[in-house]
């Protein structure tokens, strides 16, 4: 079931689907921008002044850092006079949408995960937020003028489909909704040596061999297969099939510290004391050690890989 969440300044406003269907969205941006400009002046406007002050720091740091960096040129002049619309495609707890608001942006996240949405909903009022997975997305074809995916395809995944299908059918779902001539940042773990300290993978290899002494719960990554790295070939290949070209990337990141620190807590609280509200909490730590290591540029061997697309028109 697909669940729409917007959430205004003082009461949640539900609307509830029967799926994922396309026919969800005129809700989310053509219908919403009435919604939108009824209450820009007070509505609106507090929501980004909020948005500004907590995400601020997001601006030079990370993964959504460098994608609201590169996106921002394009989106103040991609529909004159009015805000473009853009898709954060696996927004997780909805930081990144709420930076990406904060440029003037007309903001869905699309989030599979029912307590990120309800807890993006929360943190971040004003933003659209919608339950549905990256292979079914619910938007009109065109619909959106730019689209963040941001560490998302190596987690895709659908019922019946092998990783490989799922993920060139994610992104030709967000392609789809993609204008003409309009412009995508999307970023994975990238192949290459730094690869081997993948925390999940590691994590995955001693549940195999610790399960006698230490059983170990699972993570997101399903038993018997792989936190998926990309190479810059994999991704142009995935991008280009679906009709778009790359116009800039760029590697970031060690991947040592990080990843070690998210083994640590994997063991610690899927092993040793399994609570899945201390990992979601010191993970907070996770994500502050990525973002600090994100920043550290290594062109050929650095641990994510980041793209600038733009759909052909």
């Amino acid at each position: 079931m697909g669940e729409c969440i917007l959430l205004r300044r003082r009461a949640p406003y539900w609307i509830t689907t029967g799926g994922f269907a396309p026919s969800l969205v005129p809700f989310l941006v053509a219908t919403g921008e009435h919604i939108f400009l009824r209450r820009r002046t007070l509505y609106w406007k507090t929501t980004l002044e909020v948005a500004h002050m907590r995400e601020a720091a997001l601006r030079w740091v990370g993964r959504w850092g460098r994608a609201v960096r590169w996106l921002e040129p394009a989106l103040t002049s991609s529909r004159p006079g009015l805000p473009a619309r853009v898709a954060d495609i696996g927004c997780a707890f909805g930081f990144g949408a709420a930076r990406l608001a904060s440029t003037g942006a007309w903001v869905v996240g699309v989030e599979p995960d029912a307590e990120y949405v309800r807890r993006a909903a929360r943190e971040y009022p004003g933003i659209a937020f919608v339950r549905a997975s990256a292979t079914c997305l619910p938007f009109r074809p065109g619909q959106v003028d730019a689209f963040t995916m941001l560490d998302v395809l190596e987690h895709v995944g659908a019922i019946g489909m092998a990783p490989v299908e799922a993920q060139v059918l994610a992104i030709k779902e967000a392609t789809g909704a993609l204008r003409p001539g309009g412009i995508a940042v999307v970023t994975v773990p990238a192949s290459g040596p730094a690869a081997a300290l993948d925390s999940l993978n590691r994590y995955e290899n001693l549940r195999r061999h610790m399960s006698r002494w230490l059983p170990l719960d699972p993570t997101e990554v399903a038993p018997g297969s792989s936190h998926v790295h990309f190479s810059e070939g994999d991704v142009r290949l995935l991008l280009g099939g679906a009709g778009m070209t790359i116009v800039r990337a760029s590697r970031s990141g060690t991947g040592v510290i990080a990843e070690l620190v998210h083994l640590a807590i994997l063991i610690a609280t899927r092993g040793v004391g399994r609570s899945d509200s201390a990992y979601r909490w010191l993970r907070l730590l996770y994500f502050v050690v990525h973002v600090l290591d994100d920043a550290i540029p290594l062109p050929r061997f650095g641990y994510s890989l980041a793209v600038l697309a733009c759909r052909r028109r």
